[in-house]
């Protein structure tokens, strides 16, 4: 039977306690030559600390060294561990946070350790996390379906007031030759639809980024998203990052319902249900095979160019990107919680049994997404150590 799932709980810590950056402004608001020691200093840091995460000095394989032997899957999957086996550290079962940690020592040792060029429209039309912001540069939310991208847009357009590209887009509206904005209950939208293929090339031919109309992109279609910005205005990447199996499971319950005749079996059986989104849509390979060089892709994508959150620490998340922008405003906090709580109730669902049929076929369609899942979660710990070394230098 299915028990129900855990959702995010509001941390206990207050807005002066906040892990993030806050500053006037932005992030990086100070004196030139402060921001040019500051910008040093954190590209070191974050070399540093990506450094740690490609080598294998860590307290948790020293214990493997007298530990149970990671599962590994067929050369298939370039000997990469297992996510459907539980990994054992002297005869007891890891804990949840040691899990991802564990996987990724292990693919970085399989995995070669010249790190994969990224392909141009990253490298040139994409911000690095520590760069100093300019004058230009527009945040864009790579909305991961089920992971938190309706709190995003319902926060930053209801409560911080910002006009957003994102889905809600009237049908008259599309066919404007024009950009406009208008009003939806208490978010101001563009007049361009950035969830469809269709509203992103209208978004290119009218020049949606040079006209400084937009405050923020909310889109899940990475590449071509990308493609409308230029190196004289780079896109500010962030997103939130969920459970594969959980995400794909609310879509499931979204759709069908509790009573619904289809089983939670069939569904995860269809030959056409997704699998491996994320990294087929980071490395914009959306048929075929996914391999382990894909896979590596997408971590570096995300390693040098992500601000990254989680759901499961949605409020620490928003708290970090509202540093990271310089959108701190303690009058948005009651508004904030007002709509995390409410759109968390939506995500409530009966979670699948670990080890179920359903949870282990889920799995094993997504394993290189679990995979990039596992590095996400280390990311997240890895930048809050990079922003509190900035705070504390600041």
């Amino acid at each position: 039977m299915g028990q129900n799932i855990n959702i995010p709980h509001r941390p206990l810590q207050q807005s002066s306690e906040r892990t993030t950056v806050a500053s006037s402004n932005t992030i990086f608001s100070t004196t030139r030559i402060q921001r040019t020691v500051l910008s040093a200093f954190m590209i070191t840091a974050l070399f540093i600390l990506a450094a740690t995460s490609t080598t294998l000095a860590s307290p948790i394989l020293d214990e493997f060294k007298e530990a149970d032997q990671i599962n590994l899957v067929d050369s298939g999957k370039q000997n990469l561990p297992s996510p459907t086996q539980p990994l054992l550290r002297k005869g007891r079962r890891l804990e949840e946070w040691e899990v991802g940690e564990v996987y990724q020592n292990a693919v970085n040792s399989a995995a070669a350790p010249i790190l994969p060029p990224l392909p141009d429209l990253v490298a040139h039309n994409v911000a690095g996390i520590v760069d100093i912001i300019q004058e230009g540069e527009i945040p864009f939310f790579w909305n991961v379906p089920m992971a938190g991208g309706n709190i995003v847009k319902s926060y930053y357009g209801g409560c911080v007031g910002k006009t957003l590209a994102a889905q809600e887009v009237a049908s008259e509206k599309t066919d404007e030759s024009f950009i406009s904005t208008f009003l939806d209950g208490p978010i101001r939208f563009v007049n361009i639809d950035t969830h469809t293929k269709t509203g992103i090339q209208r978004a290119k031919e009218l020049h949606l980024i040079q006209s400084g109309i937009v405050d923020m992109f909310i889109s899940p279609y990475f590449v071509e998203t990308l493609d409308l910005f230029d190196p004289s205005n780079k896109a500010r990447l962030f997103t939130i990052f969920r459970h594969p199996v959980h995400r794909i499971a609310n879509i499931f319950y979204l759709q069908h319902g509790r009573d619904s005749d289809v089983s939670i079996e069939e569904f995860v059986n269809r030959p056409d249900l997704e699998n491996n989104w994320m990294v087929r849509y980071l490395v914009n390979k959306r048929e075929g095979a996914i391999t382990g060089n894909d896979l590596e892709l997408a971590k570096e994508i995300l390693r040098r160019k992500f601000v990254v959150g989680l759901f499961e620490h949605i409020w620490e998340a928003i708290d970090r990107f509202d540093g990271y922008f310089g959108w701190v405003n303690d009058q948005h906090g009651e508004c904030r919680d007002g709509i995390i709580s409410d759109m968390l109730k939506r995500h409530e669902y009966n979670m699948l049994e670990i080890g179920s049929p359903a949870w282990n076929t889920l799995l094993d369609k997504n394993y290189f997404d679990m995979m990039l899942y596992n590095y996400a979660q280390i990311l997240y710990e890895e930048q809050h150590t990079l922003f509190s070394l900035y705070e504390h230098f600041h």
